[in-house]
């Protein structure tokens, strides 16, 4: 399991950055090079919660080297998402669609400031179970075995923080549009 914590300043409202990025994510991710599009099963609203479901389609843009391993469905993901409106507090997990368990990554997800200014702290966990989930791996030597893991680790740690670097730019310019 790997851990890592991202933190973001704004100069814009708090409510402005939040109900962005909780109400507007499809329409943000239409504008976000890597996604295809965002599709949202449900919503609900109860006891000042909403609970999101979206599958979000990505391209898949992977090194050759590791995309000979992949299933095409891990470029398809479940995103869960709570958000806590009083506490201003997103939890959310994420794993592929199809029932692969190849990756999940959790997150919580703070922000704080006021109606100038957002801070965004996310603490983020990504589990990656690649032996298990790609039967291909298994017939390639331990050693070998090893470093496609390891170049598998380092490239899903950087491509979610670079992602997740990608998204909240990106509802900071839509949130910036409402705000003058």
């Amino acid at each position: 399991m790997k851990k890592f914590a991202l933190k973001y300043e704004f100069d814009i409202g708090k409510d402005k950055m939040w109900e962005a990025y909780r109400d507007h994510l499809v329409e943000i991710g239409n504008r976000i090079s890597f996604v295809e599009k965002i599709e949202v099963l449900s919503r609900e609203e109860k006891d000042n919660k909403t609970v999101v479901e979206n599958v979000w389609d990505t391209s898949g843009k992977i090194p050759s080297g590791i995309k000979n391993f992949l299933p095409d469905s891990l470029f398809k993901y479940s995103d869960n998402a709570l958000w806590d409106n009083k506490n201003y507090f997103l939890e959310f997990e994420n794993s592929p669609v199809g029932g692969s368990r190849i990756y999940e990554i959790k997150g919580e997800v703070k922000f704080d400031g006021d109606e100038r200014r957002t801070v965004i702290t996310q603490d983020i966990e990504i589990e990656l179970n690649v032996l298990d989930n790609l039967p291909a791996l298994k017939k390639v030597p331990s050693f070998m075995q090893k470093k496609i893991i390891d170049q598998m680790t380092k490239f899903f740690e950087g491509e979610a923080k670079k992602n997740l670097k990608i998204i909240i730019d990106e509802v900071y310019r839509f949130a910036s549009r409402f705000s003058n």
